[in-house]
């Protein structure tokens, strides 16, 4: 007789799963959006992701009819958490650390336990309280101690894709992770079609800006000492084209050359984009914190309430805190360490039956 596995356990599992991905996708977009310009990243991305969602969706659309309302919600939820959340995640990366980003991301479970409360009207019941409460003040401790060295305006923009994030969670709960004709994969496969769409264009102004920068640059040209000058600076490099920061596509100065126009320019900087180290943290972004990530927490939706849910997303600093000190040289202190000790504390708290 097979062994009957509790939706319970399913749900943890896949929401576990599920924020490990995106706890370690936090430190992976703060070193790649050092190289590849937001839109620009989150087009690329989604476009490999539909390598994958494209024909699926095609697939979904042939079996089964779509009408005004759930396309309505599809469209609608996939704006919140995939254009509007990681619109914001990503330029606020581009502006404060990984560190603090994952832990202003665990911020999320209390965000979706008020918005689950009016909204949704879940009941939080008294050990979810005590767990939550426990959880952010372990938060509140990592977050504002090292607070004078937190750039302020990335922090907001993080904080602002966290709400949209949060109320992602609510609106898929309440429109579509019980819904008996759209699956998880369906879901996924067509918002993901829909956001390569929307961000084309804002990738096309994006790179059309570095565009003009370029070719106002370009009467600059570069002479033999620039040029050596640059060759010694390990923050620079200098290609055919000209010498450039490593971290921007911006040009210091133009090699005396015909200048390229827009269509190559951008070709020519997808290439890049696609032939250096970024490339890995692109393809982890599509098709792991991307396709699977976001249909393993779909799942996990299905067996319990979205302010249930929320809480695991206490775990992400504890993935993604790591990951940014090992690779990206961020640092942690005592206290950061108190702070991690309460959040997992409140986590066991919060889902632990009585």
């Amino acid at each position: 007789m097979p062994v009957q596995i509790p939706n319970r356990f399913k749900a943890y599992v896949f929401l576990t799963l599920a924020v490990m991905i995106w706890g370690i996708a936090t430190p992976v977009i703060k070193a790649t959006v050092e190289y590849v310009p937001p839109f620009s990243f989150l087009a690329i991305r989604f476009w490999i992701s539909c390598i994958i969602a494209l024909p699926m969706s095609i697939y979904y659309l042939s079996k089964v009819k779509l009408n005004k309302t759930r396309t309505r919600y599809l469209l609608t939820a996939s704006f919140i958490g995939h254009i509007a959340a990681l619109s914001l995640y990503f330029t606020g990366l581009n502006r404060t650390g990984s560190v603090e980003a994952s832990l202003i991301s665990s911020l999320a479970p209390l965000v979706v336990a008020v918005m689950g409360f009016f909204i949704l009207k879940e009941i939080i019941k008294r050990k979810q309280i005590e767990g939550i409460l426990i959880a952010f003040l372990g938060t509140l401790i990592i977050v504002f101690e090292p607070l004078p060295k937190i750039a302020l305006f990335g922090n907001l923009l993080f904080v602002s894709g966290m709400i949209f994030d949060s109320f992602y969670s609510i609106y898929v709960k309440k429109y579509l992770a019980e819904d008996k004709v759209i699956t998880a994969f369906m879901q996924i496969s067509l918002s993901f079609v829909f956001a390569a769409i929307v961000f084309t264009p804002l990738a096309v102004i994006e790179q059309y800006g570095y565009y003009n920068k370029s070719t106002e640059l370009s009467q600059q040209e570069c002479t033999i000492a620039d040029i050596d000058k640059f060759q010694n600076n390990s923050g620079v490099l200098c290609d055919n084209v000209g010498c450039h920061t490593i971290k921007n596509p911006e040009y210091y100065c133009m090699i005396a050359q015909e200048h390229e126009n827009f269509a190559q320019f951008t070709t020519t900087n997808i290439q890049k984009y696609l032939s250096q180290s970024t490339k890995y943290g692109i393809i982890y972004m599509a098709l792991i914190s991307g396709l699977l990530g976001y249909v393993l927490y779909v799942m996990g939706l299905k067996y319990i309430e979205a302010s249930e849910a929320a809480v695991f997303y206490y775990l992400q600093p504890l993935f993604g805190v790591p990951i940014a000190i090992i690779f990206l040289k961020e640092s942690i202190t005592s206290i950061f360490i108190i702070g991690a000790i309460l959040v997992a504390f409140g986590i066991i708290l919060a889902e632990r039956k009585k």
